[in-house]
């Protein structure tokens, strides 16, 4: 039996999170799931595909769209189409704001 319940109104978002915390060998899936209310950026750092983390990496290190599209030999389309995927797992509005979640939560 799992130490923790979910709530049925809670988002898919949090659902993916618990898991990932749980699979990396945490017991609690933090304090910011356990409080009432909508999603946070946090929430959906767990839901991040593989090159969306690469990407956000990049972002971290300032490339823009452009250099990044030349770095990882895909188009500057394909940049901005996983720039807004992860911004809208990460529940931001802005790039900066999605580098400094990831900086906060030592994805980056």
């Amino acid at each position: 039996m799992a130490s923790g319940s979910l709530h049925a109104a809670r988002p898919l978002q949090v659902l993916g999170c618990i898991v990932c915390s749980w699979q990396s060998g945490s017991n609690t899936p933090g304090k910011h799931l356990q409080q009432e209310g909508g999603a946070h950026a946090s929430d959906g750092l767990c839901l991040l595909t593989e090159r969306e983390r690469e990407i956000l990496c990049l972002l971290a290190h300032g490339l823009t769209t452009d250099a990044i599209s030349n770095q990882l030999h895909i188009s500057m389309t394909t940049v901005r189409n996983h720039v807004q995927r992860l911004m809208a797992k990460m529940n931001v509005h802005s790039r900066i704001e999605a580098v400094t979640c990831a900086h906060r939560h030592q994805l980056v």
